[in-house]
């Protein structure tokens, strides 16, 4: 059945042929979305690509629906994907690849979970997953993975997460997880770590992200306690309950600039990371998108070498969304949100001066995930896709972040070299506990979800139809 399905899955994104070679595709913009439905926009996530299936997540009113659709060509202009209707309350905020499999986390009827399907492409036969249930938190929001070596015993994926436990005032609290994802130690017990948290006042530190890069895990958060900084890391070895999770790394901004929405890393090559955010310069009054290039060998031994850029952005796009790179091309892909719209900045995170970046402006609605797609099997290109409301939206990245063509308003915006923050380390202990996770194993039929095409433009011939 699935070698049949697949000779007749349909593209959703397209390359044309030309005589004996391929054209280039620059840029598509794909709909899916029932009339008769209610999409819950910011509820899509797209991620992970593995023999050309790419798989994301869309939700329409209490149904969820995990899909997966092939890129390939396979001359056939309307494209289409499989999907499965998942339990109600299933929310999948995050996508990950564990060794061959597609890995999620995100909330099942209000409780935090995990787990991965056994299959990278869905099919319209029965489908295999499960997940787990960690009662520690409501959502897992974010999630890094480090596998044990190739040939290595025991086989193993520990996975690092952040999470969010509701409480009885203001904000929900924050809260670090750590876990066996995979192979030996899925049944285990997880540990978990729940970041300070006043309910009377409010204050508190707060993590908005996670990955992890050489022998080492990276916490982003912030801060708005008493004497702490707003931007903060905490970095520790794979093993949390032995090692410096217990110390902030404190970025100290100056007096008149302000963190504006959530701090978001990205992992380079050669051990070195990006952390970024949007802030507000009362000086300058406006708003930049901050961006610091960090060596973490340097950064753990006090030597200051990171190279810090200001873009400057609208209020009315100033949202922090996503982030990914492909180094294959050295591009860094920053998302960011505002009232109905959105834009993506193309960032080289290496550049050490003053230079250019380019940003794709979209005004008819909100993204919600981004996500490299690594280079086409048989085709040699680099693109992304990202996902928001009914629409996926794939981009050509080949010649770096010089963007030639899209289906979307290229803007080319000045990216300004600063100065190097301050950076000092604080201990500020954290207790952590465990709890025993709660096992479900599903299987679902997939069926066929059919999309239009709205925009497609080559490098040969521009065939919008927006």
């Amino acid at each position: 059945m699935k070698k049949t399905f697949n000779l007749l899955i349909l593209c959703a994104f397209m390359v044309f042929p030309l005589s004996n070679a391929t054209a280039q595709l620059w840029s598509t913009e794909t709909i899916f979305s029932p009339s008769t439905s209610t999409l819950i926009g910011n509820a899509s996530r797209i991620g992970f690509h593995y023999n050309n299936w790419t798989t994301y997540y869309m939700r329409y009113n209490d149904t969820s629906y995990l899909c997966s659709i092939l890129n390939d060509v396979l001359g056939i202009s309307t494209p289409a994907s499989v999907k499965i209707p998942m339990e109600q309350d299933f929310v999948i905020t995050d996508f990950q690849k564990f060794r061959s499999n597609q890995g999620f986390i995100g909330s099942y009827q209000g409780v935090g979970m995990y787990g991965q399907i056994f299959d990278y492409d869905l099919t319209i036969s029965d489908n295999a997953y499960y997940f787990f249930e960690m009662p520690a938190v409501d959502c897992i929001n974010r999630i890094a993975i480090i596998k044990s070596p190739s040939g290595v015993a025991p086989h193993q994926t520990k996975a690092f997460a952040i999470g969010k436990k509701s409480g009885a005032y203001y904000l929900p609290q924050s809260v670090i997880l750590e876990f066996y994802a995979e192979g030996a130690g899925t049944f285990w017990p997880y540990n978990y770590f729940p970041l300070s948290y006043n309910p009377a006042t409010g204050e508190q530190e707060i993590a908005d992200d996670v990955i992890t890069l050489d022998n080492h895990v990276i916490f982003a958060t912030r801060d708005n306690r008493n004497l702490h900084p707003p931007v903060n890391l905490r970095i520790s070895d794979t093993n949390l309950t032995t090692s410096d999770i217990n110390v902030q790394w404190q970025f100290l901004l100056p007096p008149y600039e302000t963190v504006y929405g959530e701090i978001r890393l990205q992992p380079l090559p050669n051990r070195q990371f990006v952390l970024t955010y949007v802030k507000y310069d009362f000086m300058e009054d406006g708003y930049f998108l901050h961006i610091d290039k960090i060596i973490l060998p340097d950064l753990l031994i006090g030597n200051t070498t990171i190279i810090s850029h200001d873009i400057p952005i609208n209020k009315s796009c100033s949202e922090m969304v996503d982030v990914t790179y492909e180094p294959d091309v050295n591009v860094m892909m920053i998302l960011l949100n505002g009232d109905n719209r959105s834009e993506i900045y193309h960032i080289d995170p290496f550049s050490n001066t003053t230079s250019l970046a380019y940003k794709l402006d979209y005004p008819h609605g909100n993204f919600w995930s981004i996500d490299t797609i690594g280079s086409y099997y048989m085709y040699n290109v680099d693109r992304y896709v990202a996902i928001g409301n009914d629409r996926i939206i794939s981009q050509d990245i080949s010649n770096g972040i010089e963007i030639e063509n899209s289906c979307h308003a290229i803007i080319r915006i000045p990216s300004l070299l600063k100065n190097s923050p301050t950076v000092r380390r604080a201990r500020d202990p954290i207790d952590h506990y465990s709890d025993n996770k709660i096992y479900f194993l599903r299987e679902k039929p997939g069926r066929l979800f059919d999309g239009v095409q709205n925009c497609i433009i080559n490098n040969v011939e521009d065939k919008s139809i927006r």
